[in-house]
Parts: structure tokens; sequence; C-alpha cells
């Protein structure tokens, strides 16, 4: 059920500028954040630009 909602509510792609980042990927990295209680910039390298997973949070 959960999974079926993360699907849903992204938005669609856009058609120019950079293409975005997997949202799963970016997803994975705010919850890892979340658990662990790392800092932002402390983020392992395998989810991405901390960044990118900050902007998205925040938004």
């Amino acid at each position: 059920m959960v999974s079926k909602l993360i699907r849903i509510l992204p938005p669609p792609r856009a058609r120019t500028g950079r293409p975005r980042i997997d949202d799963r990927i970016v997803i994975n990295s705010i919850l890892y954040v979340l658990v662990t209680g790392c800092c932002w910039m402390d983020m392992p390298a395998k989810y991405g630009s901390y960044k990118i997973a900050w902007n998205r949070f925040k938004r």
C-alpha cells in the first residue's frame, strides 16, 4: 500500500533541463539521515548529493 502511494506522489518528469535524480534514492537518503541522526554532509556517497536530499526534504 505504501509503495503504491510513493509511486503516485512524485511529479511528472520535466521535458527540459537536467534530469531528476531517482526519487527512490533521494527518499532512502532522507530516511538514512532521519534514522541515524547524522548530519546531511556526513551522508554516504551511495545516496547521492546531500544538497539534493536536503532541498527535497525542505520541499
